[in-house]
């Protein structure tokens, strides 16, 4: 209670400095947002949310969503290697209390209740969010943890759009993709498709066996290939739409460390399809949006060796409309009504099982003059499971540059069908995970003029989780599912914004996030430990360095120590990477091409993000996009 006191005193030290710096107050003129759709969401006034920034996007669109995230924002990765699995937690959450959404469509698998991000590539996306803790409650189902919100293409505003990539780099990786897009009158397409092949043959230094030697990673190869297709309408107030995403994933997944030498055959195939059909009206002063959408997971994980054949095929119907508008200059609503039917096929649970999930979301905003205050009410049932509890209050004050917010909220999330069902140690008396959030921050602008910009946001938090769901060993020696801890999360975000515009020709930014992040056990024999796998320090840099049509970009990360066992007796050691890329633009009217090469781990680190699984050292790559736009 003594850090979460020193952190918040930290705030408030840093928000009263802001305000009496700026005592000139301005007023802010609030209406209806303009007309979007798919790609549009609705901002909670007093959330934490971390837009990714374009440069990340840029650099890794022959990457997966895994990458893309490693680069930027406060959410640390878990990932088993190049050709394993990726999964992510925000604030010291685990990767099923954090939710993945693609264009409103949630993405988090129903029998596990996580989703591997390297099931998406970049390529699909032309922006992603973060939203840290409260502000996931817009979404049907926000995770405890928070959410991450991606978004594909928006309305082409070109005639014909053609868009070429291809990519080689070390270790047998290569990549090629092309997007295509036109718009005539009211109807337009758009098309994309990527193919990725890695080889992942790298050196590491296998410190898992005596005396430690340089190895081969071996068996580790990794397929994929996916394709996105939407085609729709549009008009002055109405747009609607039919949308399809598909890709196919098959991965080789190589020995731990201790097991190096050893014949594997381990090997697991993905299948993700999403088909969504929204449909999006402009009244005068109101919005609505309906999202009906069907996806279909499939995994395939076979190991000869051990005898398992494991395959799981989840499928779920979704269903969200969502209508916003004005009750009057100063005062807002949203109504969201939420439907989700799952069902999974899975020959690991003791039977085919069904979840079915409601949400149904009233949201109040009322903003006089610099003031905003929001209030939301989301009662939320699976199947006979009803909680009514759900809900988020916030308050936010903005006196010249400087924006400052508190918000409280209530949070839920329901056992997954695995921990209910599993064959012979699935848990169906599990309890409903419980969380309470508390956020306090503020957004400065420091600094504005022609040519710099410099903006501070602080955040503080404070999470308590009862019923925290954990896979725990039993008398009988088997693995089984209990409401098993309460767990405290509390710690302070930090995102500087710097940018100069030295002259027409030479740009630079700067952007700095800092996450400080306890997440501790407060019950049984392991109270006051740390949490596995959450390290208590990240810290990431993105810099770009624009001179005419070059382009220097650095992406720098520090990530902390992170306990493996939950007496945390064992830990993997921090380390730092370092990525630099340098592009060359070539543009001729309609036509545009691109060159960057890039170097990868620059100073080659040797470290690992999951015990025994080796991470690449220094490696590179070269990328060649060519576009071609006529408006």
């Amino acid at each position: 209670m003594i850090e979460i006191f020193k952190l918040t005193v930290l705030s408030l030290i840093i928000q009263a400095i802001s305000v009496s710096s700026y005592f000139a107050q301005d007023s802010t003129t609030h209406q209806l947002k303009e007309f979007q759709f798919v790609d549009s969401v609705t901002v909670f006034d007093g959330g934490y949310i971390h837009d990714l920034p374009q440069t990340s996007l840029k650099k890794e669109q022959n990457s997966s969503l895994s990458d893309l995230l490693k680069t930027s924002g406060p959410a640390f990765i878990k990932d088993y290697g190049p050709s394993g699995i990726s999964s992510l937690s925000i604030r010291g959450s685990s990767a099923s209390q954090t939710r993945v959404y693609f264009d409103d469509v949630e993405l988090n698998n129903p029998s596990l209740g996580q989703f591997d991000l390297k099931n998406i590539p970049v390529w699909f996306l032309d922006n992603a969010r973060i939203e840290q803790g409260v502000a996931s409650q817009n979404s049907p189902f926000g995770g405890i943890g928070g959410n991450i919100q991606l978004n594909s293409k928006s309305l082409p505003t070109e005639k014909l759009g053609i868009s070429v990539m291809g990519n080689a780099g070390s270790f047998d990786r290569y990549t090629g993709a092309a997007d295509v897009s036109f718009r005539k009158g009211k109807y337009y397409q758009s098309s994309r498709y990527i193919y990725r092949e890695q080889q992942n043959d790298f050196e590491f230094l296998n410190i898992g066996q005596s005396p430690p030697k340089k190895r081969d990673l071996y068996h580790a190869a990794f397929f994929q290939q996916g394709f996105m297709h939407e085609s729709g309408i549009v008009s002055n107030n109405f747009r609607g739409a039919v949308k399809v995403v598909h890709t196919n994933t098959n991965r080789e997944i190589p020995p731990i460390m201790p097991s190096f030498g050893s014949e594997v055959k381990q090997n697991q195939k993905d299948d993700l399809t999403i088909v969504q059909l929204p449909l999006a009206y402009q009244l005068e002063k109101w919005k609505l949006e309906l999202k009906p959408a069907y996806t279909q997971q499939s995994i395939i994980y076979q190991d000869p060796l051990a005898n398992i054949d494991s395959r799981a095929v989840s499928k779920s119907a979704q269903n969200v409309a969502r209508a916003e508008g004005n009750l009057a200059k100063n005062l807002s609503l949203t109504i969201q009504y939420a439907q989700q039917l799952n069902w999974v096929e899975n020959n690991q649970l003791e039977s085919d099982k069904q979840q079915n999930k409601f949400s149904f979301l009233h949201e109040l905003k009322y903003h006089p003059g610099d003031w905003n205050f929001t209030f939301r009410y989301k009662p939320v049932m699976m199947d006979d499971n009803v909680d009514l509890g759900v809900f988020t209050a916030g308050v936010s004050r903005k006196v010249n540059r400087v924006k400052i917010f508190g918000v409280a909220a209530r949070n839920v999330r329901f056992p997954t069908l695995n921990d209910l069902y599993w064959a012979g140690a699935g848990n169906p008396d599990l309890e409903t995970e419980e969380a309470l959030n508390y956020e306090l921050g503020s957004d400065w602008n420091i600094y504005q003029n022609k040519t710099v910009s410099i903006n501070l946001v602080n955040t503080v938090f404070y999470n308590d989780v009862d019923n925290w769901i954990q896979w725990i060993p039993q008398e009988n020696g088997q693995w089984s599912p209990e409401n098993y801890r309460q767990v405290e999360q509390y710690g302070l975000e930090t995102k500087v914004e710097f940018s100069a515009q030295f002259s027409k020709e030479f740009q630079y930014s700067l952007t700095v996030d800092y996450a400080y992040t306890i997440a501790r056990n407060n019950s049984g024999e392991l109270s006051g430990n740390q949490l596995i796998y959450v390290p208590k320090n990240q810290f990431k840099t993105v810099q770009d360095l624009n001179y005419k049509k070059w382009q220097l970009s650095a992406f720098t990360q520090f990530t902390g120590e992170r306990y493996t066992q939950a007496d945390n007796g064992v830990y993997l050691p921090s380390y730092w990477l370092t990525d630099m890329q340098l592009s060359k633009l070539f543009d001729f009217e309609k036509h545009a091409i691109s060159a960057s090469f890039s170097i990868n781990n620059v100073l080659d680190e040797n470290y690992m993000n999951v015990i025994w699984r080796p991470m690449p050292g220094r490696w590179y790559e070269f990328t060649l996009r060519y576009d071609f736009k006529q408006k």
